[in-house]
């Protein structure tokens, strides 16, 4: 009862992220959440990033879609979102010799496009 209750007062937890991957898993797409907090004592500015896997009823969205997540009671394991809002479509290349639609960021060699200044760590 009292779980209930703080699920309404809080309310629900929307995100606006970009789709990093979809079509790898049924009604599934993975979105990274980007933000960016001042840490408390060195008042450094950093970028938080999250990877959240999210459902897809229609199974639409491709890489580098812009979209609006919001939690939801899971659908799966790992699944707590859903998304409620397209906000911006990655730009659709067709292959005029197969019909496949790609995106710039469905290219796995090239990856997903970096900030400047983004350092791997291992």
């Amino acid at each position: 009862m009292a779980f209930q209750q703080a699920r309404t007062l809080l309310g629900s937890m929307q995100f606006v992220g970009r789709v990093v991957s979809a079509g790898e898993m049924n009604k599934t797409a993975k979105v990274l959440v980007e933000r960016t907090q001042k840490h408390a004592r060195t008042s450094v500015y950093y970028t938080h990033r999250k990877k959240f896997l999210v459902h897809d009823e229609d199974g639409q969205r491709m890489a580098g879609d812009v979209v609006r997540i919001e939690n939801c009671p899971p659908y799966s394991k790992m699944k707590r979102f859903k998304i409620i809002e397209v906000i911006r479509e990655a730009e659709r290349f067709t292959n005029p010799e197969t019909g496949a639609v790609t995106t710039p960021f469905s290219d796995p060699v090239l990856g997903f496009p970096k900030k400047k200044g983004w350092k791997y760590r291992r």
